[in-house]
């Protein structure tokens, strides 16, 4: 019972445990604020840090700040049959003393990638991607997506409708 606190170092050994990740020279700290009462505990996360995944576009080495906040509730009940873990909201036996935190950090941290990573572009606006591997790979700069469809399209799209 009462108000505990907790430092976390995140890093190439922990993220090791992971290996269908691309997070690698992490160095994350998390700083956990375990408040337990006796139903349920609060924990508060405060992620900093950062670490290298690679681009998208020609796999060079980019840096991925982390900086944010999370809160998660554990709720104790004596049997968990028929109770859904939620994001922020767990449900644990009440005669479990350990949580195993884990899979949670690396899941937490690994979100923090965003879905499309590109090297930065320059000053000209544009991209700073190495390109000689992007011409090898035959990858194309991205283009900003019109929105309009085309004739093709509309025509299988009414066809579709028509089914």
């Amino acid at each position: 019972m009462g108000r505990h606190t907790f430092r976390y170092r995140l890093d190439d050994a922990f993220f090791a445990c992971f290996p269908e990740g691309d997070i690698r020279q992490a160095d994350v700290t998390v700083d956990l604020t375990l408040e337990r009462t006796e139903r349920l505990m609060r924990l508060d996360f405060d992620f900093a840090g950062r670490f290298k995944t690679v681009c998208d576009r020609c796999l060079n080495e980019l840096d991925c700040p982390v900086a944010f906040q999370d809160e998660v509730i554990v709720r104790f009940t004596a049997d968990t049959e028929g109770k859904e873990d939620e994001d922020n909201l767990w449900w644990v036996e009440e005669h479990r003393d350990k949580l195993d935190l884990s899979q949670y950090l690396y899941e937490t941290v690994a979100l923090q990638r965003p879905i499309q990573m590109f090297c930065p572009e320059d000053e000209a606006g544009r991209s700073t991607c190495n390109a000689a591997v992007v011409e090898r790979m035959g990858a194309s700069q991205p283009t900003e997506p019109t929105g309009a469809l085309s004739e093709d399209n509309l025509a299988v799209l009414r066809k579709l409708k028509n089914v």
